[in-house]
């Protein structure tokens, strides 16, 4: 069983192109997978993170909210513990 060269050349040609088909194939099979697959976990997980995002946003606006309300209600009693914290501080860098 011998083959000749335009035999050769032919096989050769035959499994280049069927391995150029089979890595067109893989790479539709990659890019399905990808989209429908990958694709939405990873747009779950930003709506998760963004949502996350919000929910911490709007607890430090309360806190905020909170200690502005306090402040509000008792402004020496503000003075008074914003000037200890202040000296403390300033004693502490000396």
């Amino acid at each position: 069983m011998f083959f000749s060269r335009k035999q050769k050349k032919e096989f050769v040609e035959t499994v280049e192109q069927k391995g150029r088909e089979e890595l067109n194939n893989i790479k539709k099979q990659v890019g399905a997978l990808i989209n429908e697959q990958i694709n939405p976990v990873i747009t779950q997980a930003s709506d998760r993170a963004e949502h996350a995002a919000q929910d911490v946003k709007k607890v430090a606006n309360n806190q905020i909210d909170q200690v502005s309300q306090k402040i509000k209600s008792k402004p020496l009693l503000a003075i008074v513990i914003s000037s200890v914290v202040g000296y403390l501080l300033g004693r502490s860098n000396r």
